[in-house]
């Protein structure tokens, strides 16, 4: 059986935030682009570094290190057993809102 998961956004504008004005649609479209590449060759790292027999078990008893149960959220599950992602030169992530 073969799961997928699938997320809607619409992106209606973008700021470059070196220069303070506001991205056309091309630009917008690119860098919605790139980031979606890069979300995808990142979780493809933590799928190869971790595709592994005592991983996959201590994922699947769906408890983190501490013994504690695993939030439902996937990257706070990843977060809480250790599975963080290294960010290639150059690349940096903020959080907004």
């Amino acid at each position: 059986m073969q799961q997928v998961a699938a997320a809607c956004a619409r992106a209606l504008r973008g700021v470059d935030v070196v220069t303070g004005r506001q991205l056309c649609e091309a630009a917008l479209v690119e860098r919605a682009g790139w980031l979606t590449a890069l979300v995808g060759s990142l979780a493809a790292g933590v799928v190869q570094e971790h595709w592994t027999g005592p991983d996959l078990a201590q994922l699947a008893s769906g408890i983190d290190l501490a013994g504690v149960s695993l939030p439902s959220q996937g990257w706070m599950a990843l977060r809480r057993l250790g599975w963080a992602v290294t960010l290639p030169e150059g690349v940096y992530a903020r959080r907004t809102g």
